[in-house]
């Protein structure tokens, strides 16, 4: 795995962490068999048995609807490389909750670009800037043309998500990234291009808060 792939890894995991770490699902519901499955997820999820997890939310999204059951089957599906299922669950996360449309709509292009279909998932990306013009929006669609090695286009979104946050650690993607877009000569590798922002998501405004 290139090292570019390596740092979109990182970025998606993170971006699908940075919901289920914060909304861990709770064992206080009325029926004895939720409460187990609960239980079982929690554990596999401690152990790392993403497809044992997976499977356990699954169980956990028939009994109740719950979005934190969606939200971890998205996580999970991701895990396992279950990407089919990652879109699957992700289009019926945008359907049933609107005021979180733009971190689902992140979670269904991942998914897309995660089966190799790379244009589509570009396409997404573009209409998704043009409802949410937020940093980690410009930079998620700045990660797809970067590993997409579109570097002059990755530039531009990287650039966009600089100017509205200001952030320091979006740096160094503005520092080095024109060398890869070969604004200064030839290619340079450069193997600290790193995504591995901690996000926590503001869903009161749509906005998003990268700390």
């Amino acid at each position: 795995m290139s090292s570019y792939s390596r740092s979109f890894l990182i970025f998606c995991l993170l971006l699908l962490s940075s919901v289920g770490c914060a909304n861990q699902p709770k064992m206080k519901s009325i029926d004895p068999q939720e409460d187990l499955y609960t239980l079982l997820a929690l554990d596999s999820e401690r152990n790392m048995q993403y497809q044992k997890g997976f499977e356990y939310y699954q169980k956990l999204y028939k009994i109740q609807e719950k979005e934190i059951y969606l939200a971890k089957l998205i996580e999970y599906s991701f895990k396992t490389k279950n990407y089919t299922k990652m879109e699957q669950y992700a289009k019926i996360a945008l359907k049933k909750y609107p005021k979180k449309q733009e971190y689902y709509w992140h979670q269904l292009i991942i998914a897309i670009y995660s089966q190799e279909r790379k244009d589509e998932a570009i396409l997404e990306g573009k209409k998704l800037i043009l409802k949410f013009q937020t940093p980690l929006s410009y930079e998620l669609l700045g990660n797809l043309y970067f590993t997409s090695q579109q570097y002059k286009e990755a530039l531009q979104y990287y650039e966009s998500a600089y100017s509205l946050n200001q952030n320091e650690k979006t740096v160094p993607e503005q520092i080095h990234l024109p060398r890869h877009a070969g604004l200064y000569g030839d290619w340079i590798c450069y193997p600290d291009i790193r995504f591995n922002h901690h996000r926590e998501p503001n869903y009161s405004n749509n906005l998003w808060r990268i700390n």
